[in-house]
């Protein structure tokens, strides 16, 4: 997950959510939000909203990218 955002870094923001980003790869990402934290979680369509408003983008110009196994 992490070669994919470095390499869609490049080309524009890559958000993260969720709470197992660690320090050390959260420079590779925009946005950070942390399910606890906000009170959602996924599939609720508003944690998508929020990193949508967050990122300042509309979602087509958004990939999702998961790292759940």
């Amino acid at each position: 997950m992490l070669a994919v955002a470095e390499r869609v870094r490049q080309r524009g923001p890559c958000p993260r959510r969720g709470p197992s980003a660690s320090p050390s790869r959260r420079g590779c990402f925009d946005v950070h939000i942390i399910s606890e934290t906000v009170g959602m979680a996924m599939p609720d369509p508003a944690i998508y909203r929020l990193t949508l408003d967050r990122l300042g983008l509309p979602g087509q110009a958004c990939v999702f990218v998961d790292d759940h196994r």
